[in-house]
């Protein structure tokens, strides 16, 4: 059997879901996963239940990230190793995101070119140093709007997929689509 590298792109047909993300097989009997965090943020957007997001039998290109030889297993992504890269960001980066969904109570949710998805945090709870648990929602910024894209900064990150952005100073928004 040929060895595939990091980078190579591959067609596989999704078996099923498990909880981290799905099962898939490729090439002559060759069987990877592809994790939540490597599902492509606008298939989440259209499909937000995790289970809904593929079929068993679908058929997807994905790309090889790993091997794991412990397990025979290779870790696959949605995302192109050129995504990848740029979806690396690092604490304190400062970027623009665009505003995808206001909750009700005040959430403000983002994303990075839909490479990168993350929550809006008020700088005034990083300042003061609080438990991250509990910030409070965005109040008082009725600037923000779905299609607005601001500046942020990179306060914490989950994955390469999700990260928390605290709004820049001086505030700068451009209006929504």
């Amino acid at each position: 059997m040929m060895s595939l590298f990091g980078g190579e792109k591959v067609r596989a047909t999704i078996k099923g879901p498990f909880d981290l993300g799905f099962v898939v097989s490729f090439g002559h009997g060759r069987k990877g996963i592809l994790r939540y965090p490597d599902i492509r943020l606008e298939r989440k957007l259209v499909r937000p239940l995790s289970d809904d997001l593929f079929g068993v039998g679908d058929v997807v290109d994905l790309y090889i990230v790993s091997y794991v030889s412990e397990t025979d297993t290779y870790i696959l992504s949605e995302w192109t190793p050129e995504e990848s890269l740029r979806r690396r960001l690092s604490l304190g980066d400062v970027v623009e995101v665009k505003v995808t969904a206001i909750l009700e109570w005040g959430y403000v949710f983002v994303s990075l070119d839909d490479l990168v998805e993350g929550v809006l945090v008020a700088r005034e709870c990083i300042q003061d140093g609080m438990d991250r648990q509990l910030f409070p929602p965005i109040v008082g910024e009725e600037s923000l709007e779905v299609g607005a894209v601001c500046s942020v900064r990179v306060y914490h990150k989950r994955n390469d997929a999700f990260c928390e952005f605290c709004l820049e100073t001086p505030i700068s928004i451009r209006g929504g689509a």
